[in-house]
């Protein structure tokens, strides 16, 4: 069994990066790795597409908010995600859905 570790960054600072580690049996690796050339390298890819894909997502939906609410936008994606997640009603997935049980 391979571990394959990567390191997902968090807001902006590096002090505040997750360590998240996956078990991932050599079966798996090998039936990915007939189709890409590196696992370890493609997953990395996924993390940040998503990071990039979600990133996108979130500065949209705080600028609409914050026309919504005649606020100031602040200067810059990650001023714009930070301001997202400084809301006082600011909610993950997670948060969310617990709520709507």
């Amino acid at each position: 069994m391979k571990k394959l570790l990567f390191l997902s960054i968090l807001l902006t600072v590096p002090a505040e990066a997750r360590q998240i580690v996956l078990d991932i049996s050599d079966r798996d690796i090998a039936i990915v790795e007939n189709y890409v050339l590196d696992a370890e390298q493609w997953i990395k890819e996924a993390w940040a597409g998503q990071v990039n894909k979600r990133s996108s997502q979130m500065i949209d939906e705080e600028i609409r908010k914050s026309i919504e609410n005649q606020e100031a936008i602040p200067a810059g994606e990650a001023a714009i995600i930070d301001k997202a997640l400084s809301r006082p009603d600011y909610k993950s997935r997670q948060q969310r859905e617990e709520i709507a049980k």
